[in-house]
């Protein structure tokens, strides 16, 4: 016994999963009024199903319509960042495989869905249960660089610690200037060596001062790589932290 559809044969009748059922099959009477066994169905969706048997070729139409399918749907963060592939719609107990690709100058990160992260895995395999609505988390990758900028930056008392992390990739020592810009217009300049591969770190709060909002502008004349880290500690009942890499130039376009 084979089905066709309008009228392709898609070939024998296979398991599958219906409201819950295990199988699924069509109890058709033969021209000798012998029932049909049940049997099951392969997987299809919206399509018109005829049974043939040996005396009627065409004695029984039925509309195939699972019920047990979910909607895989996944969001890139930040937009630009990169793609995913493997997003749509699965039957129950299918395997889902999903891909993020990096667009140039970013790094995969991780899967989050309601806010929290899932896995870091990439490729991310799962089974289709229930629908899933996920983000694949993305984020700039550091290039080394002779320039860094900086636009947010506050030295809060007691509140925020605000740190310059440098890191030094070549064989010999890197010159570093770092422009300090407050809100009145005024600057204030520090001048580090930040040794052949290693890292150096300067805590802003300590150079600057408290309570003070600053950008920063870190120059070298050999090709480094800067980060700020930000730390707060609101009253001991809020505290977290984050980390930015520079922008690697000025520009008139608004990052969202």
């Amino acid at each position: 016994m084979n089905w066709f559809v309008n009228p392709m044969m898609v070939g024998p009748l296979k398991e599958m999963v219906f409201e819950g059922q295990s199988s699924i099959g069509l109890n058709a009477a033969m021209g000798s009024g012998t029932p049909m066994n049940y049997m099951d169905l392969d997987p299809i969706d919206g399509f018109l199903a005829i049974a043939a048997t040996k005396d009627q070729p065409e004695i029984l139409v039925q509309t195939i319509s699972p019920t047990n399918t979910y909607t895989v749907s996944v969001t890139v963060n930040p937009q630009g960042g990169g793609t995913v592939e493997g997003a749509g719609t699965y039957f129950h107990g299918e395997q889902v495989t999903l891909r993020a690709i990096p667009a140039a100058g970013y790094r995969f990160l991780s899967w989050k869905e309601g806010g929290s992260e899932v896995s870091r895995d990439n490729p991310l395999t799962f089974t289709a249960e229930r629908d899933r609505d996920l983000v694949a988390e993305f984020e700039v990758e550091a290039q080394p660089s002779k320039t860094f900028y900086f636009a947010e930056g506050y030295t809060g008392r007691d509140v925020f610690e605000e740190y310059l992390t440098i890191m030094n990739p070549n064989s010999s020592p890197a010159q570093v200037t770092i422009t300090y810009m407050f809100r009145d217009g005024s600057t204030q300049e520090q001048r580090i060596t930040v040794g052949p591969t290693t890292r150096d770190t300067v805590m802003v709060n300590s150079v600057v001062g408290m309570d003070r909002e600053v950008s920063m502008k870190v120059s070298s004349d050999l090709p480094i790589v800067a980060e700020r880290p930000m730390y707060f500690n609101y009253k001991g009942r809020w505290t977290g932290g984050h980390v930015a890499v520079g922008a690697g130039w000025a520009s008139l376009d608004r990052i969202s």
